[in-house]
């Protein structure tokens, strides 16, 4: 194999497992406000059900296509225990687009703001979008991903049954 092929192998082996599949600890508690003005708290959900932690934004297309898969595990699963909540990291200038975007997506699950992505930065450094973790009943976050492509909803659904069967 030239130097070409294996170096490109080994940035993708390197930088691919970086975010996806880390787990482990407490998530960082957080206040926000929501689209609708209400006020949300982490704390007040975790330990108590599954909740997945989706950070998005408007213009982001792969954002697009988590969210829709989103909307089938929350309208699935929220029953069971599920928690899904969007966090949108754009400006306050972008608000009437982001309820724009949800409506003509027909979100139903909370979406938060984080105008100056403080609480964006303390899950995800990178700052990948789209981005979303996943805490168990426990508490403790199961595990984080960034990106978002056809298929990856299989995994989502069988981590987030899994999660629920506990």
């Amino acid at each position: 194999m030239s130097r070409l092929p294996m170096l490109l192998l080994l940035s993708v082996l390197l930088i691919t497992p970086a975010v996806a599949g880390e787990g482990g600890g407490a998530p960082p508690d957080f206040t926000l406000t929501s689209t609708t003005g209400e006020s949300f708290t982490l704390s007040n959900h975790v330990g108590k059900e599954v909740v997945v932690l989706s950070f998005w934004a408007t213009w982001c297309a792969p954002c697009a296509d988590e969210m829709k898969q989103l909307q089938a595990m929350h309208g699935k699963y929220a029953k069971d225990g599920l928690t899904v909540i969007g966090v949108n990291v754009e400006s306050a200038g972008t608000l009437d687009k982001v309820k724009t975007t949800i409506a003509e997506r027909g979100v139903t699950y909370p979406i938060l703001l984080d105008h100056d992505t403080a609480v964006f930065k303390q899950f995800n450094a990178k700052r990948n979008l789209p981005f979303f973790m996943i805490v168990g009943k426990d508490g403790q976050i199961a595990s984080k991903h960034a990106g978002f492509k056809a298929g990856d909803e299989v995994a989502l659904e069988a981590e987030i049954k899994a999660l629920l069967a506990k």
